[in-house]
């Protein structure tokens, strides 16, 4: 990704994008953004002190030095109309400082100013959704089919199988940096791709009944305010529970 984005200078192998080839060492990231070239990377990069609408402005504006007239309304105007395109009901206001937004919102930004970007051909989300929920998820994955269907193209990198196959049409799997296996989607599974990422699927084998120590009884308690909820959990011998939450402060699911 790095090198596709010009971030990264590549050492090895022939850089050509739309027919041109490219020196390795002159590649850049304006040249990639100017090929139409868009990354929304694994680690977010949106700019907490600035608001919601700014970081649209550093993604899609060129920045000239002395600004152009009326390019907060533009980019307001946009900010809203690419968030709710691909998030309906968001509530975000584009107002709002970026470092201020749960994690999961924050996310939702990070991915609409890299959809985006002016003239985009190639665009490249690496696990795009590890912060968003069910129905987030689904948004997202219409909005991706909508820009499949106008011939852009999409390179997801993602560890969520399922999502790997419900959203792709071609299969690239890459193990300590090389490619292991070419597959196309339709033709293929869940399973298919594990055995071709070096695994193995496990079966399920008749094993021997043990009886559970049920020794630890404990709560948990969720405070909200005016309110104090206690959810009874059983702990079974040496077992650990985790909880974890997408939400934004305040949800009662765990």
């Amino acid at each position: 990704m790095g090198i596709l984005t010009g971030v990264v200078p590549a050492t090895e192998g022939r850089m050509e994008l739309d027919g041109v080839e490219y020196e390795k060492e002159k590649y850049s990231t304006a040249i990639a953004k100017e090929g139409g070239i868009a990354c929304c990377y694994q680690e977010l990069s949106v700019c907490a002190n600035l608001t919601v609408y700014e970081n649209f402005a550093v993604t899609v504006m060129d920045h000239r030095p002395f600004g152009r007239h009326g390019w907060r309304k533009e980019m307001i105007r946009l900010a809203e109309d690419m968030l709710e395109n691909v998030f309906p009901g968001n509530k975000i206001n584009v107002r709002t400082k970026t470092g201020r937004l749960p994690i999961e919102q924050k996310q939702m930004v990070e991915v609409c100013c890299a959809m985006a970007s002016e003239g985009v051909k190639v665009l490249i989300l690496d696990e795009p959704t590890s912060s968003l929920t069910s129905d987030r998820i689904q948004q997202f994955h219409e909005a991706i089919k909508k820009m499949r269907d106008r011939d852009i193209s999409v390179i997801y990198i993602s560890h969520k199988l399922e999502e790997i196959i419900n959203i792709s049409t071609r299969i690239v799997v890459m193990r300590n940096g090389e490619q292991t296996g070419e597959i196309t989607t339709e033709l293929t599974t869940i399973e298919d791709l594990v055995n071709v990422m070096g695994g193995r699927v496990n079966t399920a084998v008749p094993g021997k009944k043990r009886k559970m120590n049920l020794s630890i009884f404990w709560t948990l308690n969720i405070l909200r305010t005016k309110l104090s909820m206690t959810y009874p959990c059983i702990s079974a011998g040496a077992r650990s529970w985790g909880f974890q939450g997408l939400e934004a402060p305040g949800s009662v699911s765990c």
